[in-house]
């Protein structure tokens, strides 16, 4: 009896242990995570998840997804949260802080059977700096290009140990006589002097 009782104790201290981790991991992941149950309820969040959408975590154990997704219906995130099965789904999205400010977020999910009870785990990133950064690059890209084009001086760009060309305008096309295909296709700068 007392190796049974011995045995018992190890394997609730290891129990409790194996508690205390994973809940140090989901507490100090630097990405929101949030659990819902099948009705889109949070069924639990760590404290990022709750700092993110500004919320206290009592705050948010009382939301549903519908109360800060800002992208979807309610019946839409019902029907997603219903599909979410363990192989899981990535998608980004828009949730709304409970100050009103839109952030754009990546989040990966995955459900889960707990007890006879279906639960949906996401990964929650917000990602709006990145993608504004994104977005600005690809205006400046555009500005670049259009300067590029409509030069009305030759201009090239070449690999600087190769002399190969990476990329001409169309005067460049127009003044050597070959094809930007031609050009690109390996020519070197050395190839048209």
């Amino acid at each position: 009896i007392i190796h049974h009782l011995r045995q018992q104790a190890i394997r609730a201290r290891e129990h409790e242990e194996d508690l205390a981790w994973r809940r140090l991991l989901v507490e100090q992941s630097r990405d929101g995570i949030v659990i819902l149950d099948r009705g889109g309820k949070v069924w639990e969040a760590n404290r990022c998840f709750a700092d993110m959408l500004g919320y206290t975590a009592e705050e948010i154990s009382k939301l549903h997804v519908w109360d800060w997704d800002a992208q979807w219906s309610r019946e839409e995130l019902h029907a997603m949260v219903a599909r979410v099965d363990i192989k899981g789904a990535h998608l980004q999205t828009r949730h709304r802080r409970k100050d009103g400010q839109l952030l754009e977020v990546e989040i990966s999910s995955n459900g889960a059977e707990f007890d006879g009870n279906k639960l949906v785990f996401c990964v929650c990133r917000d990602v709006s700096e990145r993608n504004q950064a994104r977005d600005a690059l690809a205006v400046s890209e555009e500005k670049y290009r259009i300067i590029f084009e409509n030069q009305h001086y030759c201009v090239a760009i070449f690999e600087v140990a190769t002399w190969h060309l990476l990329d001409v305008n169309d005067a460049y096309v127009r003044m050597y006589g070959y094809s930007r295909a031609e050009l690109l296709g390996g020519m070197t700068i050395l190839d048209l002097s």
